[in-house]
Parts: structure tokens; C-alpha cells; sequence
């Protein structure tokens, strides 16, 4: 039997494959700030076709369809659309302005519950890990690095409620925890956002 509506799949020519690095957001694919580009979408700045689009969060008054990895890490997109990816005042405080641009200005950004916000140590920003789930920390082996941060962040405190809720919140997703990694020190930090 033949299904005369089935889609047939698109031989799209991609003149662009690669993911830059980005020294803030080493894993955009496996954060979900990048998706494969299955419909053959154009870059709203270079115009070109890329294997990975960035569709969101970005502010900028102009509307866009759809970012390649190069426009965001070469600053074109923030140059052309006065766009950014990570809000400034979201950022913790370092001495570098330069450190807050590169991540506001050429790094993808991530979406969260809540406002993003994006960590610092060591008078660096910290590399974004991802919103991960209990069972993807525990897969990473670093179930006692998270609850030695999650005891140190202000949001649990103010809650004051046992880990083991908290927990329970994360992988229910009532709540996100956004967790970051330290360049230098290697620490964890994370962000809770509540529901």
C-alpha cells in the first residue's frame, strides 16, 4: 500500500556542518540550545543554510527565524539585530566586562522556567552544564558535587525544605535546576528555578 502523503525525506545541502566552540556552552547540542535543521531553514543573518539553527532565547527588537551557530559566535548577529543572548543583569558580577560580552553577545543562550541567569567563580563565568534531572546527575557521577552546591545556593535556602523534596521537584520538573561548572576550580554551581 502506498501513503501518497507521506513526507519524503529532504536532501538538504547544508553549506555550513560544524559547531563552533563556545567556551561558556561547550555542549549546546546536548543542552538543546542547537536543533538539527530538518526543514532546510536560512540563517536570518548570513542568509546560509546550517546542519544546527539557535531559535531561542534571544532579545532583540527585530524577530528572527532561526540563527546559525557561526552568526552567534562570531558576533554577527549581535552586530547586525542588536541581539543578546543572555541578559547582562543576569549575570553574576567578574572584574572583565569582556567575559559578560562574550557570553551576552556570542554564546548561545538556554531557556529556563524562570529568568536565565548565569553563574560566576573564580572571577570567570561559569561553563552552562545544562537543566539536567536527578537521574542525568547520577548518570554524570556527580550526585555529591550538586548537593554540596544545591546546600550553598540562596533559592534552597530560602525554601527550607529537605534535599530529598527538592529532589523529588527536579525530577517531577516542578522545578529547574540549571546546573554550571567552575572553568578553574572545577566547582559546581546551580540555579534553581521554581515553578
Amino acid at each position: 500500500m502506498f501513503n501518497i502523503f507521506k513526507k519524503k525525506p529532504s536532501n538538504i545541502k547544508y553549506d555550513k556542518e560544524n559547531i563552533p566552540n563556545f567556551k561558556y556552552h561547550k555542549d549546546p547540542l546536548n543542552t538543546g540550545a542547537f536543533i538539527e535543521n530538518k526543514d532546510g531553514k536560512k540563517c536570518s543573518c548570513c542568509n546560509m543554510i546550517s546542519k544546527y539553527i539557535y531559535l531561542e532565547p534571544y532579545y532583540s527588537k527585530k524577530r528572527i527565524s532561526c540563527l546559525c551557530p557561526d552568526c552567534i559566535s562570531n558576533g554577527e548577529a549581535h552586530r547586525k539585530f542588536n541581539m543578546e543572548f543572555q541578559d547582562f543583569e543576569s549575570c553574576e558580577t567578574v572584574s572583565d566586562k569582556s567575559i559578560i560580552e562574550e557570553v551576552c553577545y556570542r554564546t548561545p543562550g538556554y531557556c529556563s522556567w524562570q529568568q536565565e541567569n548565569w553563574l560566576s567563580c573564580c572571577d570567570d563565568l561559569c561553563e552552562f552544564i545544562g537543566c539536567l534531572s536527578w537521574d542525568k546527575i547520577k548518570e554524570l557521577k556527580i550526585e555529591k558535587e550538586i548537593i554540596e552546591a544545591i546546600i550553598k545556593n540562596e533559592t534552597f535556602i530560602a525554601i527550607g525544605r529537605p534535599i530529598e523534596e527538592l529532589i523529588d521537584a527536579i525530577n517531577d520538573e516542578i522545578h529547574d535546576l540549571c546546573v554550571f561548572q567552575c572553568l578553574h576550580c572545577k566547582k559546581y554551581k546551580v540555579d534553581i528555578n521554581l515553578s
